[in-house]
């Protein structure tokens, strides 16, 4: 479609969107549209996200959450009320329509910083000069919390702080390297070399428990390996914190976060060569919650393996 040669064009979306609070007000919407986004800018709520499940359109509200920007305002629209939902009929767009994708989106650019203490909680300085990356829910459900985390990485390895909205801690393993995805939990993947089949898989609980493994990856055919005298140079450091109440089994809370240093020794087996300014690895996060049913969250999208490592992001080292 030749944008420049349009008057206008209609972006037919055919979704359910659920509206909240529909009387009265201007209203903002964002789409997505698989992984096509679009920000209708005449109005101002809430945006939601919109994704496909079982062939239908759901949604997922985010606050402050910007993927892509219209350089228009929206002129036309028609809304079909279904129930309480709405299904947006089309989009009337004028040009010039100039969509405007974040570097977030799939490239996260990882800063320097000098090591440091962690505390579960990411109140350290240092993390400041890190942006934090929104990772989307991809499971339907009534559930809409909130995930986000943030990389840095310094001259012995890489920090990460995952921040997640919650309501109750289902986490029972009392444990390191148990089967902590069956739980609710947190992990990221790094691949040094997208060239090779084999990454880095990093996974902690609410409760703080770990779970780190190299993975050889071949053709969906995984072969794992746990650390090999998991001695105190090559153990992570790593700590949780619960918001809202207690860090215990099945406690009631309104978040909790997770702050893991991850040491370049440790993944020797798949890192030949330090990052430096300039180096490209790929990679992926990802959240399990189990609250009320099992939900999941991936910073890019796959058909629900986590490990679908052509599907990985890029970190660029600044």
């Amino acid at each position: 479609m030749n944008h420049q040669n349009m008057k206008r064009y209609f972006l037919f979306i055919h979704i359910l969107l659920l509206i909240q609070n529909c009387a009265g007000g201007p209203r903002h919407y964002q789409f997505q549209r698989l992984e096509y986004f679009a920000t209708v800018e005449k109005y101002d709520v809430t945006v939601h996200t919109i994704y496909p499940v079982h062939g239908l359109w759901s949604y997922e509200k985010k606050n402050n959450f910007p993927l892509l920007n219209l350089h228009a305002n929206m002129i036309d629209y028609s809304l079909k009320k279904q129930q309480e939902f709405f299904t947006i009929c089309s989009l009337c767009l004028p040009e010039p329509i100039e969509f405007k994708t974040p570097d977030s989106e799939n490239e996260i650019i990882i800063k320097k910083t000098i090591d440091f203490e962690i505390s579960g909680d990411g109140i350290d300085e240092n993390w400041q000069n890190a942006n934090w990356i929104n990772i989307p829910k991809r499971t339907s459900s009534v559930q809409n919390y909130f995930t986000k985390a943030k990389l840095l990485y310094s001259e012995t390895g890489i920090y990460v702080l995952f921040f997640c909205e919650d309501k109750k801690l289902t986490a029972t393993m009392q444990s390191d390297f148990l089967d902590l995805w069956n739980e609710d939990v947190v992990e990221i993947f790094l691949q040094p070399d997208e060239h090779k089949p084999a990454y880095l898989e990093y996974e902690i609980s609410p409760l703080g428990y770990e779970l780190p493994i190299i993975i050889y990856n071949e053709k969906g055919k995984l072969n794992s390996w746990q650390p090999f005298h998991y001695d105190p140079d090559r153990k992570t450091r790593h700590a949780t914190a619960a918001q809202g109440g207690e860090k215990k089994s099945n406690s009631l809370v309104k978040s909790w976060s997770a702050e893991i240093y991850i040491p370049y020794i440790l993944m020797k087996p798949v890192l030949d060569k330090l990052p430096s300014s300039g180096t490209h690895w790929k990679g992926n996060f990802f959240r399990v919650d189990y609250d009320n049913e099992k939900i999941h969250w991936s910073w890019q999208l796959t058909s629900g393996n986590f490990h679908e490592y052509d599907k990985f992001g890029s970190f660029k080292f600044e």
